[in-house]
């Protein structure tokens, strides 16, 4: 089975009526660099999430996603609407 494990920061900025919309996602090499970057980019940003991401290449699928930290003002379930 081959799998693999991504880390991924998701920043956050805030509109003038406090809103969140996500910039774009960056990818990291460890779960100690990934939590460290999300709370940089919430200083810088207002918010972010880090997420370790677990991948099934032999079925095209997501397995499963953790999130790692939240920092600042993020959307409620870290990711936001999907629309």
């Amino acid at each position: 089975m081959s799998t693999d494990v991504y880390f991924v920061v998701q920043p956050f900025a805030e509109t003038e009526r406090g809103r969140c919309y996500p910039l774009s996602p960056t990818e990291e090499e460890t779960k100690r660099s990934c939590v460290k970057r999300a709370r940089a980019l919430a200083k810088r940003h207002g918010g972010a999430v880090a997420v370790m991401m677990t991948v099934n290449w032999q079925f095209s699928q997501f397995d499963s996603s953790v999130i790692l930290a939240e920092f600042g003002h993020v959307p409620g379930d870290g990711f936001g609407p999907l629309a």
